[in-house]
């Protein structure tokens, strides 16, 4: 009997999901800078470097100094980047 205020089983959901990593990936329109910025890598001279927001199409890399377009730039991931934690501002007495 098929119902429609009953949700599908998950076994038959279970092929659409595909594990996505963002290792080197593009800055798309989705992509969030976050509350303590997001590394960002110029795909000219490999220079990395940290924006707080992606309110802009074209960036000037600071190293090579070449205008290069918002999609093009390469997002690190997060797994690398050093940002503050919120435990590391505990003192243990």
């Amino acid at each position: 009997m098929n119902n429609s205020k009953i949700l599908p089983r998950r076994e038959a959901n279970a092929a659409d999901f595909h594990n996505k990593t963002n290792k080197n990936s593009c800055v798309t329109k989705y992509t969030r800078a976050g509350q303590y910025g997001k590394a960002i890598c110029c795909p000219e001279c490999k220079d990395v470097m940290t924006v707080y927001h992606f309110a802009w199409s074209r960036l000037e890399c600071l190293n090579c100094k070449q205008s290069v377009d918002k999609y093009d730039w390469r997002v690190i991931p997060t797994q690398g980047q050093l940002g503050t934690d919120s435990n590391t501002n505990r003192r243990e007495d």
